[in-house]
Order: structure tokens, then C-alpha cells, then sequence
């Protein structure tokens, strides 16, 4: 049987444990794991008028900072021989930005937490739009895994 290539987002690299045990739980055989974190560009966009290399800055610091910690947690955590573990950082929509990349890369599956709103904006912003979680499940033509 081929490995199953499966997409894995997270918000923060400390999930990818908890995240990686929970697919393994369901799915069996060679897996192939894709951390994805998504910088949120859109948080930054109050900067991108007049402050152009300040907006540069922040997402070059953030992309640094979330490269580096998946790096340590990847090549920290133990896996079975037949886990391979890949990760990568990206910019943009979440949501958007998951959806694409399952595409692009051809994965099998989508694997992913259900995060709860903590702010009043984030509980605001989920009950009119949905949460990342559901807009993936929405927006892919791909089977989703969500996880708690």
C-alpha cells in the first residue's frame, strides 16, 4: 500500500504532538504528515499602508519564529518508522491557504484540531463566518479529520 500523504494544520507548533497522536489513532500504515502553520497576513493589514516595512518585518520575524519552533518540536517527537514528518510555514487566509495547499501538494486527507473562540471578536467572527475548522470542512474537496 502507498503512504497517505496527509495535511496537517496547526495554529501553534505545540499541537503537532497531540495532532500527530490522534491521526495515528485513526489512520493506519505508512503515513506522510505535513505540519502547516498559517500566518494570518490579514491581522497585519492595519500596517500595510503607511507602515509597508514595518507589516515586512512582522511577518518575516513570524515566519522565522514558526519555522524554527517546528523544527525543534518535529525533531523532538518520536515516531513509528513507517511516520515520516515534513513542515512547512505559509501567509495568507487559513482556511484558504489549507484548502490550496491540499491541492497543491496532493495530499490524501486533511487533519486538524477544533479550536474554541477564546476573544469576544473570535467568538463574534465564528458565529457569522465559522471557524477555520468548518470552513475547510466547507471549502475542501477532500476528506477532513477534525480532532478536539
Amino acid at each position: 500500500m502507498n503512504a497517505q500523504t496527509i495535511l496537517a494544520p496547526v495554529s501553534t507548533p505545540d499541537e503537532c504532538p497531540d495532532l500527530l497522536t490522534g491521526i495515528q489513532k485513526i489512520v493506519s500504515g505508512t503515513i506522510d504528515v505535513i505540519f502547516v502553520h498559517v500566518i494570518p497576513v490579514d491581522l497585519l493589514n492595519p500596517l500595510r499602508r503607511s507602515h509597508d516595512s514595518l507589516r515586512s518585518q512582522a511577518i518575516r520575524t513570524l515566519r522565522e519564529s514558526a519555522e524554527q519552533e517546528l523544527k525543534s518540536i518535529l525533531q523532538n517527537m518520536t515516531t513509528a518508522s513507517e511516520v515520516n514528518l515534513q513542515s512547512m510555514v505559509v501567509e495568507g487566509a487559513p482556511y484558504i491557504e489549507i484548502i490550496k495547499l491540499s491541492h497543491d501538494l496532493k495530499v490524501d486527507m486533511i487533519a486538524m484540531r477544533m479550536r474554541s473562540s477564546k476573544s469576544d471578536f473570535e467568538k463574534l467572527e465564528k458565529l457569522m463566518f465559522g471557524g477555520t475548522s468548518e470552513r475547510v470542512v466547507r471549502g475542501s474537496t477532500l476528506p477532513v479529520l477534525c480532532l478536539p
